[in-house]
């Protein structure tokens, strides 16, 4: 397999949550359309995670979930081989899939040159929590993710520990939206901001509402309290994810 990495990532934002979760957040102010996350020639899946295939086709198989799109656009195109046996009930089962999540993609198939090529540019869709996007791919040989526009942002998250049992929400939170940000039932939480947002704080015990502090774009806190009033101060959807264990 050869990959091809010319994405630019922030490497003075890099941090591990809880000793195993690691978190990269693009260089945002140096993208540039046509930078790739790819490879040429399948990849070796962590055998320490079972990956599935999706009900729709046994060629539609879970991913790495490695990847998540916060804004602006990009194309992903998937590319394969006689060897792959993919056929184009395949293809349609995989665009049937892309239909059903909250988010629109866009679908270009070419079965001449044996690929489909998928669009998609983030407009703040996904009103409801939801688990990871594009939680499935089309088990082909070459996979090419690339910025269509110079705001595409892509954080990357991985697993040092795959036996380690984190679980995902997001959810897009509009310009001047606020919303509850409720702790998962569960040990320990992270929440993610993708955007400028404010939380409310809590003094000597009590919520107030005109008592809130920053939570700036790439930052993550740990969700201490049930629940915390997250707001959107910026002129852009806001991809806010839960990470938790």
């Amino acid at each position: 397999m050869n990959v091809i990495f010319t994405y630019k990532f922030d490497d003075t934002k890099l941090a591990t949550l809880e000793g195993n979760l690691q978190l990269a957040f693009p260089d945002y102010e140096n993208i540039e359309v046509g930078m790739e996350i790819g490879r040429v020639g399948k990849m070796e899946l962590d055998p320490a995670k079972i990956k599935t295939t999706h009900k729709y086709s046994e060629k539609i198989k879970q991913n790495q979930q490695n990847y998540i799109l916060v804004n602006g656009s990009v194309s992903v195109t998937y590319e394969w081989i006689e060897e792959d046996n993919i056929e184009e009930k395949d293809v349609d089962a995989f665009i049937q899939y892309l239909d059903d999540c909250p988010e629109t993609w866009e679908c270009e198939k070419d079965l001449d040159n044996s690929k489909l090529v998928t669009r998609i540019t983030l407009a703040g869709e996904n009103k409801d929590w939801a688990t990871f996007p594009l939680s499935y791919m089309l088990d082909t040989s070459n996979l090419h993710i690339v910025a269509e526009s110079t705001d595409s942002e892509i954080m990357c998250i991985m697993q040092k520990n795959a036996k380690v049992n984190w679980g995902m929400k997001h959810i897009d939170v509009a310009p001047n939206e606020t919303i509850d940000v409720e702790k998962p039932d569960c040990e320990t939480a992270y929440v993610i901001t993708t955007q400028d947002s404010v939380i409310e704080t809590t003094l000597l015990g009590s919520a107030n509402d005109g008592h809130t502090m920053p939570f700036n774009k790439y930052e993550y806190k740990k969700l201490e309290s049930p629940s915390v009033k997250l707001k959107n101060i910026s002129d852009k959807a806001n991809k806010v994810i839960i990470y938790y264990k």
